[in-house]
């Protein structure tokens, strides 16, 4: 998940949580620790999750990616043409 995706939805859980609670109790400081709370528990799983996706075990084919070495029988794939590259 891309920190933009989060951050969209760490808006939108924020709002509906301090709605939601002021609806529910009419208090100020009771939305308030709602809200933060929820806020704070969004982060923390944020974060747990970039550590799962960064320990996680990886692939055979996805180590030979990242570690720069490449198969001989595969082909190198060019990002962009030549006629790109050329300064105009």
């Amino acid at each position: 998940m891309s920190f933009r995706t989060f951050f969209c939805i760490l808006l939108l859980v924020t709002c509906t949580s301090a709605v939601s609670a002021y609806a529910a109790s009419l208090s100020i400081f009771k939305a308030f620790a709602v809200t933060l709370a929820a806020s704070v528990f969004l982060q923390v799983v944020y974060f747990l999750s970039l550590l799962f996706m960064s320990f996680r075990p990886t692939r055979e084919s996805d180590r030979s990616i990242h570690s720069g070495t490449r198969q001989a029988n595969q082909p190198q794939k060019h990002d962009r043409d030549e006629t790109e590259l050329t300064c105009h």
